[in-house]
């Protein structure tokens, strides 16, 4: 089969040695870039450039963004959606760190959720301890989560973070099983957690069904949804953009770099379909010009044997 279209893939530079061995023999053109090496031009002529390369011409473009750069992320998908296929849309992007956010879209939009609150003050114990109640769990700025019992540790924890820096709060759940699932268009796979133990699962139509409604709601054609289930309550307790390859791999035993790729083909319209589908059309007008004359031969012999008659 002749490889076909253009597909960049934008992401840390660590993340190349997972993708592009699978994305250079899937297409004809596959090219990876780090961030460092892009150059946003934003003013009256917007462009996304690597020396002279416009990643617009590429046919689709997967961004595989990283917290650390989130405007740079936002704004690059910004100019990129209008001139050609992106992985995520910028709408998504631009709330996608602030967790609060896009948990209070993904609730409103029908997706049970885990309760979520984020302060930026380091007073913020009186709430916690009023609207939540001890224990609770902390997610740091740099993503970390700490387990705290008791009031005196909760302020010491807060203590660490000026204002203006984001930490999350969530009740922990006990007994909970924990669910790690990746969703695309045509592929649902995953694994449990119970305590320590990652165990590949079958995924049942319930988690397949919220994944399936949580990409429509971001707008992103790969996700990684964290779901907790306590009892027969299903609830999205975290999402992410990246998946973490080398786990998937060893736990579930799947290439997602493999699986991606195979999803991206289905992104672009394919040479090779245009080529076919036009070969088709050819080969129906011949078949039909032959019927046609067949017809026209017969239409005649009747009148001709009408008229002997």
């Amino acid at each position: 089969m002749v490889k076909r279209g253009k597909v960049a893939v934008v992401g840390p530079r660590h993340l190349e040695e997972k993708l592009m061995p699978v994305f250079g023999k899937k297409f004809s053109t596959a090219v990876f870039f780090s961030v460092d090496t892009i150059r946003l031009n934003v003013g009256r002529k917007m462009s996304v450039t690597v020396g002279k390369i416009d990643l617009a011409t590429f046919d689709y473009v997967l961004i595989l963004p990283e917290k650390s750069r989130k405007e740079f992320y936002y704004t690059m998908a910004r100019i990129l959606e209008k001139k050609t296929k992106v992985s995520v849309s910028s709408e998504t992007l631009s709330y996608f760190w602030n967790r609060p956010a896009i948990m209070g879209k993904l609730l409103k939009d029908g997706i049970p959720i885990r309760k979520l609150a984020s302060i930026s003050q380091n007073v913020a114990a009186d709430f916690i301890t009023n609207e939540f109640k001890l224990p609770v769990v902390l997610t740091t700025p740099q993503g970390q989560k700490v387990y705290v019992s008791n009031e005196k540790t909760l302020r010491n924890v807060l203590s660490l973070f000026s204002a203006g820096h984001m930490v999350s709060v969530q009740k922990p759940v006990r007994g909970a099983i924990v669910y790690v699932t990746f969703i695309s268009d045509r592929e649902a796979v995953g694994y449990k957690k119970e305590g320590d133990k990652r165990i590949p699962i079958k995924l049942n139509s319930d988690v397949c069904e919220l994944g399936k409604k949580i990409r429509k709601s971001l707008e992103t054609d790969f996700c990684i949804a964290t779901f907790i289930s306590s009892g027969k309550r299903l609830k999205l307790s975290n999402i992410q953009l990246v998946p973490d390859f080398d786990m998937f791999n060893k736990v579930v035993g799947k290439d997602l770099a493999t699986v991606m790729a195979e999803e991206t083909t289905y992104k672009i319209v394919s040479v090779d379909v245009v080529e076919i589908v036009e070969r088709s059309l050819e080969k129906f007008g011949k078949t039909f010009e032959k019927f046609a004359g067949w017809f026209g031969n017969e239409i005649s012999n009747f009148r001709s044997a009408k008229k002997k008659l």
